[in-house]
């Protein structure tokens, strides 16, 4: 009977660190495709080049026709705003200076409003950097691809003049982050 209940004892403790094992090896293979999953999704951020997909989708509301190509050579600010979001209007007046100061720098607004209220801040405003309007199911796609899933506004996305990724910022940015554009 000793031997019996010795017997079921080991069962038990076998059976438990049998289960302990598999449920470890899971959830380390579970963190290694998430790992990957996060490490691959971020290296495709770090390229403007994702932005060609899009060139056929938008307006531009107060400049002429652009294409990413335009854009070589040059360090990028894609900022996101709307004209109903207070620190996106507040951040507006600097980006604006910024952008009439620094020619190394092409600052591209995407916009999140309607087209004409858009338009109407844009002309109010004295707005000249290019402001693009798309279809605002592709603007929450780009959002989300650039990992905004939240949604605040403003949000940037500052690319080098090679193209890569430099920084990204949910909120108005400073002087201080425009300046990180600069060669």
């Amino acid at each position: 009977m000793i031997f019996r209940t010795e017997v079921l004892k080991s069962r038990r403790r076998a059976v438990v660190i049998a289960i302990v094992i598999c449920v470890s090896l899971t959830s380390l293979t579970a963190g290694m495709i998430w790992r990957h999953w996060l490490t691959q999704s971020e290296s495709a951020v770090l390229n403007i080049d994702y932005l060609r997909q899009y060139e056929d989708h938008w307006k531009v509301l107060n400049a002429q026709p652009v294409r990413v190509d335009d854009w070589n050579g040059q360090a990028v600010l894609l900022n996101f705003w709307g004209s109903w979001c207070p620190p996106c209007i507040e951040e507006m007046p600097l980006l604006e200076q910024f952008n009439a100061e620094h020619p190394s720098v092409q600052i591209v607004g995407i916009v999140v409003d309607q087209e004409e209220t858009a338009v109407e801040f844009l002309n109010q405003h004295d707005i000249t950097f290019p402001s693009l309007l798309m279809n605002q199911s592709i603007v929450t796609d780009m959002l989300k691809y650039l990992k905004n899933t939240d949604f605040v506004l403003p949000y940037s996305v500052a690319y080098d003049s090679t193209g890569e990724s430099l920084f990204t910022k949910a909120g108005p940015l400073s002087e201080s982050d425009l300046l990180r554009l600069l060669p």
